[in-house]
């Protein structure tokens, strides 16, 4: 499991050591800490909870799939002007 909530974050490692994407880092950092947080201030548990730590990193892979693309069409189009 520990992997699976650290891989985003690997991904976006070697974004940023490409010099790419450093916003998207602060954005995904946000949003899991915030997410991770109302497991934590929301009463319950069970199922619910577990939800939150398997749909954060999916999201994040979706995201930085999402903006990877189209920051690499970004740039083929900047590279082929």
């Amino acid at each position: 499991m520990v992997i699976w909530v650290f891989a985003p974050f690997a991904a976006l490692a070697w974004a940023n050591f490409a010099k790419r994407l450093y916003w998207l880092t602060f954005v995904i950092t946000v949003g899991a800490l915030v997410s991770y947080a109302s497991v934590v201030v929301l009463p319950g548990g069970g199922s619910p909870r577990g939800f939150m730590f398997v749909m954060v990193p999916a999201l994040s892979w979706f995201l930085i799939l999402v903006v990877a693309s189209i920051t690499a069409l970004l740039a083929r189009r900047q590279s082929s002007k």
